[in-house]
């Protein structure tokens, strides 16, 4: 199950996003240790909001939803409709009314992403594809799993979807799949591929045989002093400034990479991070970042990393 408030002008934060994306995987890491950036100093107590309450928050239970209980992505297009990957098909729900779109198998939908026409992509098990109105306008998903090549039509959950400057990204653990031009355009990594993130449209991706990778043309190059980051199947990467990103581990904690160094990020959320598995983040409107795990539930804190909230 999962709540939300219901606003006609935006159905639901990016922070309350989180409460859905909650997986079930476990990982071990292993992170390169160089000098820590300093511990955040507390923050003035005019920082720390004190005018913030509890969340709004309607729950929606299962039977009313029509999807199953557990829930992999979310998007909301420009009219406030949110659309939701679950466990058995997508759930589209404008305010009111929640309707179920199903996959051919009834399969789980792990990933979800909407490009700027509005077009709404989606990864599930073993295929991939979009969304689109049938005769009666109401959405259907349409697969795409005939224009992959043959070699490479067998493949796992499609658990990462991102809409990039060059076409849309599927991955699975085997490939990563490119639809641009009316075609599909298959990368292959030399064994397998973690969990992928776009950052600024670029695709980054950990492998084991190098650590972090970036997608350079139909390439994955892989970045200087990232070995560390071989084994992290999870890992969560946003912008930090113009110059580092931020990386997030399962156990590890947070570091900024400036592109040739691993740097310990800490925060006041370290305890969280680390005992209840990150999973998941992103940068919200405001500028702070949303940190979500499997155990803990999310919490927010700003770019100095001090906390904001926490919603368990």
């Amino acid at each position: 199950m999962f709540g939300l408030e219901y606003n006609p002008q935006l159905i639901m934060t990016a922070a309350a996003r989180f409460a859905l994306l909650v997986g079930v995987c476990v990982a071990s890491t292993a992170a390169a240790a160089p000098t820590a950036a300093p511990a955040p100093a507390p923050a003035p107590a005019a920082a720390r909001r004190p005018e913030m309450g509890h969340a709004f928050i309607r729950t929606y239970q299962p039977a009313e939803v029509g999807g199953d209980n557990q829930n992999w992505a979310i998007v909301q297009d420009r009219r406030g409709v949110i659309y939701v990957g679950s466990s058995n098909g997508v759930t589209e729900f404008d305010g009111s009314e929640w309707r179920f779109i199903p996959t051919p198998a009834f399969d789980t939908v792990r990933s979800l992403a909407i490009d700027d026409a509005g077009r709404i992509y989606a990864g599930t098990v073993g295929d991939f594809g979009y969304l689109a109105p049938d005769p009666r306008g109401d959405l259907q998903f349409v697969s795409l799993l005939s224009r992959v090549p043959k070699d490479a039509a067998r493949f796992s959950d499609v658990w990462r979807t991102f809409v990039t400057p060059d076409g849309v990204l599927f991955e699975s653990a085997e490939y990563v799949f490119r639809w641009a031009h009316d075609a599909i355009e298959v990368i292959r990594p030399p064994s397998r591929l973690n969990r992928g993130s776009a950052v600024n449209g670029r695709f980054y991706v950990t492998l084991p045989e190098s650590g972090l990778n970036v997608l350079d043309g139909s390439t994955l190059r892989a970045l200087p002093g990232t070995m560390s980051l071989a084994n992290e199947l999870y890992p969560v990467i946003l912008r930090y400034d113009d110059r580092r990103l931020l990386i997030g581990t399962r156990r590890n904690g947070l570091f900024l990479y400036d592109g040739a160094t691993l740097v310990p990020f800490l925060t006041e959320l370290d305890t969280l991070i680390k005992t209840k598995s990150l999973y998941r983040g992103a940068e919200l409107a405001d500028g702070t970042l949303a940190l979500a795990t499997t155990a803990g539930g999310f919490g927010i804190i700003d770019r100095e990393g001090h906390r904001i909230a926490v919603f368990e």
